[in-house]
């Protein structure tokens, strides 16, 4: 009994040094399509590109200038599905009283194929202490071929208090019915 317990808990640290996080997507970009209307705050969209093609592969529109913050533009490198060789991240924030984060994400295959994720809304005040995300099989609390779309919970020290299921996709290259997003 003895080592069972002592090989469940090397599995576990094995599981936990191999789940993996988004990092800083250099191969990525963001170009702005400013067109002056005329208006001061009038909505712009902006592209996300691989740096070396400049081909665009989404679009977005940033729907209050007058609060828009920032892109941010991260990867996780084999997610763990099949046929995927990275999930693209893209963090589009604004900042008011609260600061308010639509997330988007895309699985980009083998195949040089494109797919978008349902969109993913935030809303960060001073006492929110919850994010939706996206839960991939390579990741903590990931599940072998699921996307799982999670609430986090976390406690006032920011540590996870609990992650709750909202909803599972089960792997099987879908486009999860998104309203075109990605342009390839």
């Amino acid at each position: 009994m003895k080592k069972l317990g002592t090989l469940l808990i090397a599995l576990i640290s094995i599981f936990m040094v191999n789940a993996q996080q988004f990092e800083t997507a250099m191969d990525y970009a963001i170009i702005e399509d400013i067109k002056d209307k005329g208006q001061e705050y009038s909505p712009y969209n902006i592209q996300l590109v691989k740096t070396h093609s400049q081909e665009p592969l989404a679009s977005f529109t940033i729907s209050d200038p007058d609060n828009f913050e920032t892109v941010i533009i991260s990867k996780l490198q084999n997610p763990g599905l099949n046929g995927v060789d990275e999930v693209i991240k893209v963090d589009i924030e604004y900042l008011a009283c609260c600061a308010f984060v639509e997330t988007y994400y895309f699985l980009a295959t083998e195949d040089a194929d494109f797919i978008a994720l349902p969109q993913i809304e935030n809303t960060y005040c001073k006492e929110s202490l919850s994010e939706l995300s996206y839960t991939f099989p390579n990741q903590e609390y990931g599940v072998v071929n699921n996307i799982l779309k999670t609430e986090k919970q976390y406690t006032t020290l920011g540590e996870i208090k609990y992650v709750g299921l909202k909803q599972s996709y089960a792997w099987n290259d879908d486009d999860f019915g998104t309203v075109g997003l990605a342009m390839k």
